[in-house]
């Protein structure tokens, strides 16, 4: 009966690591690249727009989704591979992410580098 528990045991371990192992080679190996489309450190939003750069090898897969995101995550915006533009950004000092998420779950796959700027409010002089 022991030997019977301890073989269960040890067949739920192997069925859970394997599981875990698969699930962590699925997701590919990314590299990402956020910068700033309007020059850096100091910029200016029009209207509090700011538009981005977003770069990322290889192609995101389905299951993931891509977001521009700052770093006490008062700013959150989907983003896409090329030009995305992040509405709302209040002046001041920010630190930018790029961070690729598993759709379904919400868990971080990666993150880019920093990016920090200092966002200045553009005003009209007209």
């Amino acid at each position: 009966m022991a030997r019977l528990i301890l073989n269960l045991i040890f067949a739920a371990l192997l069925l859970t690591t394997g599981s875990f192992t698969a699930a962590v080679q699925d997701d590919p190996s990314y590299r990402l690249r956020l910068v700033s489309s309007l020059g850096e450190p100091k910029v200016q939003a029009i209207a509090g727009q700011l538009p981005f750069n977003v770069q990322v090898k290889p192609r995101l897969a389905k299951h993931h989704a891509l977001y521009i995101e700052t770093e006490d995550g008062q700013i959150r915006a989907a983003a896409a591979p090329g030009e995305t533009i992040v509405q709302a950004v209040p002046r001041g000092l920010h630190t930018f992410y790029l961070i690729i998420k598993e759709v379904k779950t919400g868990r971080e796959i990666s993150r880019s580098a920093p990016l920090d700027l200092d966002v200045r409010r553009y005003i009209s002089r007209q």
